[in-house]
């Protein structure tokens, strides 16, 4: 998979959102610039090589940095009594979280099951 199919899977699946203007743009920037020169191998993609296990790590890896984010900017937006934006970010904290354990039970079936 080249970056520019890639990019294109990425913006097939966020069609099923509604993005805010601007987002799926910087997705899409992220694959083909900084994305492109760290991982990819030409007609391949780093993660198209890398054990299921190593790429589920990589990803929850990145789960820990956005919550340490979220909270973050809980703390700033409780300062200024932005509690909408407050409970929104919980929100999204606890799909991450839900996410997070679906994964891990993933993991474990895949490697039960020596996929």
């Amino acid at each position: 998979m080249t970056s520019e199919e890639l990019a294109t899977a990425v913006r097939d699946f966020c069609t099923h959102f509604v993005m805010p203007e601007g987002l799926l743009q910087m997705c899409e920037e992220r694959v083909l610039g900084e994305g492109d020169e760290q991982y990819s191998l030409g007609d391949q993609q780093v993660f198209e090589l890398l054990p299921i296990d190593k790429l589920g790590l990589m990803f929850e890896e990145e789960i820990a940095d956005t919550l340490v984010y979220v909270v973050m900017l809980c703390i700033r937006f409780r300062e200024w009594s932005y509690l909408t934006t407050v409970q929104h970010l919980e929100t999204f904290a606890e799909a991450l979280i839900t996410a997070y354990r679906d994964l891990k039970t993933s993991l474990q079936e895949a490697e039960y099951n020596n996929v």
